[in-house]
């Protein structure tokens, strides 16, 4: 029997199958092309050699994982191109450094028509960041692989292992086509299923390909390659014989502001006069999401900015370091290869597990000092100077967990995984 008008409306508004061309209609017109220009530009694009590698980063400068890369393509001898793209467009003066490569570089703006071509000529798509590349998936193909570039080994909690009950106002999820593989390089075991818990997905989607960051640091270790930094920058670090600390202390998940010197008792006249006395020089990077003030420490003598304007990343300015203070920021993992100490200063500690929480052990897996007053820091500052280091082995034990020795770079493997 045939059925009412009233019910055929209501069966058509339920069918998936009407839904589907809805969304579908929906993204055609969101993208904005027409859908024969679409295939048109298509067509040309990709009439030629396709395994390039496009990188999407961070804010507009390259940085430490877009310089690994060119410096492993131009090892590699390979004929791939490597394109960078921000939404806000790049400033590539620090490319300049590869123009006497063989390394063919371009970079632009998001959802330009160089980046439209870039896309569909590149076998490789690394993402560093929220990227809206599902309005591109006219573009891929099979045999692409979209790989999630993480700042590197997590040691703060987050997804579902996060304590507190409200979501990071620093989100930094990537939505990436619906029907691309969805890798996320790590750099270890442990790394692997701690993110598979954190993010709900499967172990398989996490292989153990490391950092290109990574296989930069092992460059600077083994004088293979020179830190990339700006003029003003590469003169400070340079200047004298001075014992180098970095400060980086992290976010608070907007929670709170980051202190620095986070003890009743701090007194910065006496900081800086204890640093006149020991040749210390103290360089204060605040993490780039977050305001903080710090202008009244910095005498730009003994106790420096050291924020993104100074260096874009902190990876190119480990090779200068005697050490390192931070909280709970994962960057001291990255400073592990260099085995040189590393003091935890707690800023509000009790605060900052109901915010966020850790991802691992306090006492194992941050190996170092933690002072709990401003003179116990002067005393762990002296022990630096002095190359006291009590903390070696157990440094070595979270080096060794984290950031476990490896055969091949990250590009050697994803390479590897394209050829297989």
């Amino acid at each position: 029997m045939l059925k009412p008008l009233n019910q055929i409306g209501e069966t058509l508004r339920n069918n998936e199958a009407i839904h589907t061309m809805s969304r579908i209609m929906s993204y055609l017109y969101t993208v904005g092309f027409p859908f024969c220009f679409v295939f048109v530009l298509y067509d040309h694009f990709t009439s030629h050699d396709r395994r390039d590698i496009t990188i999407l980063i961070r804010g507009t400068k390259p940085e430490s994982d877009t310089f690994a890369l060119l410096n492993e393509l131009a090892v590699d001898d390979t004929e791939r191109a490597l394109y960078a793209f921000s939404p806000q467009g790049i400033d590539d003066t620090q490319l300049t450094h590869w123009d006497d490569s063989d390394v063919t570089t371009e970079s632009a703006e998001l959802h330009t028509l160089t980046f439209f071509r870039a896309l569909a000529q590149s076998e490789i798509v690394l993402c560093k960041s929220n990227q809206f590349l599902k309005w591109y998936r006219l573009l891929d193909r099979s045999d692409r692989r979209y790989v999630r570039l993480y700042h590197g080994p997590i040691t703060k909690a987050y997804g579902s292992t996060r304590t507190g009950s409200e979501p990071s106002s620093f989100g930094d999820g990537v939505p990436l086509p619906d029907t691309a593989p969805r890798y996320r390089s790590v750099a270890s075991v442990g790394e692997k299923y701690f993110r598979a818990s954190a993010e709900g997905c499967h172990p398989s989607q996490y292989p153990t390909w490391g950092y290109p960051r990574f296989d930069r640091i092992q460059r600077f270790i083994g004088g293979d390659a020179s830190p990339v930094l700006p003029e003003n920058a590469e003169a400070v670090l340079e200047e004298g014989d001075y014992t180098d600390i970095l400060y980086a202390p992290t976010h608070k998940d907007g929670a709170y502001t980051t202190t620095f010197l986070p003890f009743e008792d701090a007194d910065t006249g006496r900081l800086r006069d204890w640093c006149h006395e020991h040749d210390v020089r103290l360089f204060l990077r605040p993490h780039p999401k977050e305001n903080v003030e710090y202008d009244h420490l910095v005498d730009d003598e003994r106790i420096f900015s050291a924020d993104q304007t100074f260096a874009n990343s902190a990876t190119e300015l480990m090779p200068y370091l005697d050490g390192l203070i931070t909280d709970y920021s994962s960057i001291y993992v990255a400073f592990l290869l260099y085995d040189r100490p590393v003091i935890f200063l707690k800023d509000d500690h009790e605060r900052f597990l109901s915010v966020r929480g850790l991802a691992f052990d306090y006492e194992r897996y941050f190996p170092g000092p933690k002072p709990e007053t401003f003179d116990a820091f002067l005393d762990e500052l002296a022990t630096i100077t002095d190359g006291h280091d009590e903390f070696a082995n157990e440094r070595s034990f979270v080096r060794d967990t984290f950031v476990p020795g490896r055969e091949t770079t990250f590009l050697e493997a994803i390479l590897d995984e394209c050829n297989s």
